[in-house]
């Protein structure tokens, strides 16, 4: 139980610092304040702050806190000069997401620990859990920011994010060129997930490289009829 509320609190804690009013970096809350917000007990919340300071996204200055550490590009950094405009941006936008997701499933498979594996879980259970009525990009995109997490690489994850606003573009395109229901939409979305997970949990470092190719490179060939 307690891998499943750390993994919650390294979600949500994922969540809180990523929001544009943190994008310049600040501290945090108290660690008590900030275990009842997420609704974890203070040590769950010290499992998931180590993790994050871990991989650079908090530190902690003795007698002050700890303060959430800037991302290197962010979603009006290096890819704001580069709107989705016509069909032509939306094939070079999702060729590149690709290229940088197949690196991320590889480096997940490789360098993701339990908590981290547990973290996209939790993400994949909102993606099956989402409601009929709603967008289902953001349950989405968050279990490809877990992934991205799971790299532990910074400048994977900043990458992706930096392309948050075009893959929405793109995500909710397809979403009416295809008409599917909310309901069938998450489930398929979520067991092509479950594929991803199940290499990255085997630590099979191919398999999570071409399960990812399957689900992002599969709406590029129904989109265009062909992948890069």
């Amino acid at each position: 139980m307690i891998n499943g509320l750390a993994a919650l609190a390294y979600q949500r804690l994922g969540e809180i610092i990523s929001a544009p009013e943190w994008a310049d970096g600040g501290r945090l809350p108290p660690e008590e304040e900030l275990a009842r917000t997420i609704g974890v007990s203070r040590p769950v919340l010290r499992r998931a702050l180590a993790l994050l300071r871990s991989e650079g996204r908090v530190s902690s200055r003795r007698g002050s806190g700890n303060y959430i550490e800037p991302l290197p590009g962010s979603d009006a950094g290096a890819f704001s000069h580069l709107p989705i405009r016509n069909i032509r941006d939306l094939e070079h936008c999702m060729s590149f997401r690709l290229v940088i997701e197949i690196a991320i499933a590889g480096e997940a498979a490789e360098r993701a620990d339990e908590l981290l594996i547990a973290a996209m879980e939790t993400a994949n259970s909102q993606v099956s859990a989402s409601l009929p009525q709603g967008s289902l990009f953001e349950a989405d995109f968050e279990f490809h920011l877990a992934l991205a997490r799971g790299s532990r690489n910074p400048y994977l994850l900043a990458a992706l994010e930096g392309l948050r606003r075009q893959i929405r573009i793109s995500f909710e395109l397809g979403r009416k060129m295809r008409s599917l229901p909310l309901t069938e939409a998450s489930r398929r979305v979520a067991a092509e997930h479950e594929l991803i997970l199940d290499a990255i949990r085997s630590k099979d470092t191919l398999r999570a490289r071409h399960a990812i190719e399957a689900h992002i490179g599969g709406t590029i060939r129904r989109f265009f009829g062909s992948g890069i």
